[in-house]
């Protein structure tokens, strides 16, 4: 048995305290005997049974009395059908995504009766059809569009009656329009027939004698057509050149630190600059040094260093994880405090290769490092 969620705030609405109480009773039954898409089947003698034979009703009276204010009932094929405009919204809200297993057969009826037209909702899906995106144009928005060009074609400058106007899409559907305001235009349907899915621009500079384009539509195809239209993905455009910009930069980056670096070995995984290099042999000395950037490369040849992004803090991290600490200063030499002339860094580097070879041949042995 279906189950539908009921309005327990109807009782004090002004439309529904104004009905008579059959006509309370009959929008009641309507509501809960129309289909999934808020279609009912329009038989006033099945009515008349259900709700009693002394609740006298009849379908001119209610449709006067339900649509006093507002177009609540739309008939549909000459009175065979009542549609009920706000039943989807209300039972489904005003979002409905393709994806909910009742969307196909409710988009189904709403295009075979052309309903889509009254509703105010919005269908959050990615795969519709060309078809069904016109018709989710509300009514609420035609008149607004309307309105808002004072029912006149933008593409002739003719005032028209509204029988005579469409809303139309200035960048069509099929060239990735969208149903968005920006998009969305008062066109006469001469214009609109001669438009058909031509790109607005190429359209208005066709040598048709009745095209006089309005300084309004003009400026919407060039914000449409410029490079941050969102209805044509400039911004995502935008942001990809961006992107691109940021990867050469860090590249750019990445070189100037390549250059700064020192080749401390043959396989050349540990990365420090001369100033990394000399602070860790002033604070450690040459030997602990030489051990811990050996240790560094062995995990990085294994795989298992890959996680350390600046190696003179992996090295300093290492130090510290074995108790080593900085020499004091009581502790050092005179020697020490100098600064480390190109030729003594050059040489520690030369016999650091070389252990670093034996260590990746696996010819080292222990008592060499400490040798260093």
């Amino acid at each position: 048995m279906a189950k539908r969620f009921t309005d327990t705030e109807k009782y004090k609405k002004p439309f529904f305290r104004s009905l008579k109480a059959p006509y309370k009773l009959l929008w009641d039954y309507i509501m809960t005997d129309c289909n999934h898409a808020g279609l009912w089947i329009v038989d006033f003698e099945i009515a008349q049974i259900y709700l009693g034979e002394d609740i006298k009703i009849n379908k001119e009276d209610a449709l006067k009395y339900f649509n006093n204010d507002k177009e609540r009932i739309v008939e549909i094929e000459d009175g065979k059908y009542w549609f009920i405009p706000s039943f989807i919204e209300f039972q489904y809200g005003n979002k409905m995504s393709k994806t909910n297993n009742i969307y196909p057969s409710i988009e189904k009826i709403l295009i075979k009766y052309d309903l889509f037209k009254y509703l105010d909702i919005e269908i959050t899906d990615t795969g519709i059809t060309k078809s069904s995106y016109r018709n989710r144009i509300s009514k609420k928005i035609k008149e607004k569009i309307f309105i808002e060009n004072n029912l006149t074609c933008q593409y002739c400058q003719e005032q028209k009656e509204v029988n005579e106007l469409v809303v139309d899409h200035i960048i069509p559907l099929e060239k990735g329009g969208n149903n968005e305001d920006l998009n969305l235009t008062c066109a006469c349907i001469r214009c609109n027939s001669h438009k058909t899915d031509l790109d607005p621009e190429d359209f208005i500079n066709r040598s048709h004698d009745f095209l006089n384009p309005t300084n309004k539509l003009k400026g919407a195809i060039k914000i449409l057509k410029g490079t941050n239209n969102p209805l044509l993905g400039g911004k995502d455009k935008d942001k990809d050149k961006d992107k691109d910009k940021d990867k050469v930069k860090d590249k750019e980056k990445e070189k100037e630190k390549e250059a700064q670096y020192i080749n401390l070995s043959d396989a050349n995984k540990v990365k420090l600059t001369k100033e990394q290099y000399d602070k860790l042999i002033y604070d450690f000395g040459k030997t602990a040094t030489a051990k811990k950037i050996l240790d560094l490369q062995h995990y990085i040849i294994n795989g298992k260093g890959a996680k350390y992004k600046d190696h003179y803090l992996a090295l300093r991290a290492f130090f510290r994880r074995d108790g080593i600490e900085p020499f004091k200063k009581e502790e050092y030499k005179p020697i020490q405090k100098q600064e480390i002339t190109e030729e003594e860094r050059q040489e520690n580097i030369d016999k650091l290769k070389e252990l670093s070879k034996k260590c990746i041949t696996g010819k080292i042995l222990k008592h060499e490092v400490g040798k260093t």
